[in-house]
């Protein structure tokens, strides 16, 4: 089951920069290349820490489409140049860029050889993500940027050096100290809103001006979403037998009496018989669900980063919700089950080993997964080498498969083995739905899940109270 995959029409900036090289030939002066993305490596995106699958990134037929920017085109970057050669290898997608003959290409390559922007971002449209890996998406943009991802992402101090020496820019002349006007100053604020550095702006026009005396030449920085914890990972579904949904309910059969083998006397005596006895189970799928109504300004200004982390918190909440309700389905059926098999013992170790011992005398299969109320599990903290039972192996006593559940009550043990329970998941859970609001301007989202639990075999559940 993948219960991650996120299909986006969105762009996301990777900050997954290589090792840039720009040539400084005769023919190439205005030419940078370099590895744009690497391939199956995490790095820091617009959206949180992404790998990019080596078949993900689709090109245009014609690779001129593809610009290079200096900084990104989200981000006040200004297009600079157009691509020119692509090659994709083991490492990575390598590419080579054009670069304009224009004031902004000027600076651009004046980045490079000064080693301000001297790494590459790709920029994706439309991409699909299976856990935390791109696996498809086009490429729309490249840009410069000052910050990669990864140590190695600089421009080789031998090249850089070579740019130094054969390419120069005006723009990099100083000039006389222009005086204060409303012109220069609101194009400095404009730059600084676009991203760039407010203070080479209108340090020459502002000498006379304080921060303690104006605020307006300070700037907050923007910090996007701020961490509010990790990523639920479920506990309790891996735990069971795992099987895709194909449809809204989930069939099976089991034995009510099963074939017995007795003595035969031989000589053409009859043979032992007995009854049989099959029943049919079915459980029906349950559902999860979630919606929400967006304006549209979401869309049409691409917040991508709102919008995915909004998929991100959908799914991270179907993931705890889906967990939850396999965890409370297998408390519920080792209480139906210790109603006609009541067993206790001492301690959480002794019940573990009562918990084997009954699973194992039924169906000859040891128990894989124990659950137990997190203040039990906590308990465990008494217990040092000294006092620890001595054959706890030979006993199949292993504490690291106690799972803490909150909905466990407190001095009891449930022991199943991953057989004994089904849990089945439509393939593409969580599915994404969206839809435009025309009449009123949104845009609406939600995920649907379905899920089903079934008990195959009740044998393999066991509940153990303790004091």
């Amino acid at each position: 089951m993948t219960d991650t995959t996120l299909t986006a029409a969105a762009t996301i900036a990777l900050l997954t920069a290589a090792p840039m090289t720009a040539s400084a030939a005769d023919t190439k002066d205005n030419e940078v290349s370099g590895l744009v993305v690497p391939f199956n490596e995490m790095g820091d995106t617009s959206a949180g820490r992404f790998a990019v699958a080596r078949d993900a990134i689709a090109l245009p037929d014609d690779l001129g489409e593809v610009k290079l920017f200096r900084d990104h085109s989200n981000a006040g970057g200004s297009p600079v140049g157009y691509a020119t050669h692509a090659e994709i290898k083991d490492d990575g997608l390598y590419m080579s860029f054009h670069v304009a003959d224009t004031p902004d290409g000027k600076a651009a390559m004046a980045d490079v050889r000064a080693r301000v922007r001297d790494a590459l971002s790709v920029e994706l449209r439309e991409f699909e993500m299976d856990g935390d890996t791109i696996v498809s998406g086009s490429l729309s943009a490249v840009a410069l940027v000052p910050v990669p991802a990864y140590r190695r992402a600089r421009v080789e101090p031998s090249r850089a050096a070579t740019l130094a020496s054969s390419l120069s820019s005006p723009l990099l002349t100083a000039s006389k100290s222009e005086g204060i006007s409303l012109a220069n100053v609101s194009a400095a604020l404009m730059a600084s809103a676009a991203g760039h550095d407010l203070d080479n702006s209108l340090t020459a026009a502002l000498q006379q001006v304080k921060s303690t005396t104006s605020q307006a030449s300070t700037q907050a920085e923007w910090l996007g979403e701020l961490w509010d914890g990790g990523a639920y990972k479920r506990r309790i579904i891996p735990t069971l037998t795992s099987r895709a949904l194909k449809s809204d309910k989930m069939k099976g059969w089991k034995w009510v009496k099963r074939p017995e083998i007795a003595d035969y006397a031989g000589d053409l005596a009859a043979i032992a018989s007995n009854e049989l006895e099959v029943k049919e189970v079915e459980v029906s799928a349950s559902r999860l669900a979630a919606g929400h109504k967006f304006d549209r300004k979401h869309i049409d200004f691409n917040d991508s980063e709102f919008m995915q982390s909004y998929l991100a918190a959908m799914r991270d909440s179907y993931a705890r919700k889906s967990d939850a309700k396999a965890g409370a389905f297998v408390v519920a059926e080792a209480a139906k089950v210790a109603k006609t098999k009541e067993l206790t013992g001492k301690n959480i170790l002794e019940s573990m080993a009562i918990a084997n011992e009954t699973i194992e005398d039924s169906l000859e299969v040891s128990p894989t997964t124990y659950l137990v109320n997190p203040a039990d599990r906590r308990a465990l903290i008494e217990i040092t080498n000294n006092t620890a039972p001595a054959y706890l192996d030979l006993l199949g006593i292993d504490p690291k498969k106690l799972i803490p559940f909150k909905s466990v009550p407190k001095k009891t043990l449930i022991a199943y083995a991953k057989p004994a329970i089904t849990y089945g998941e439509l393939g593409s859970t969580p599915i994404r739905v969206n839809a435009l609001d025309i009449a009123n301007g949104g845009s609406d989202e939600a995920m649907f899940g379905y899920y089903a639990l079934m008990v195959n075999d009740d044998r393999g559940i066991a509940q153990v109270k303790f004091s």
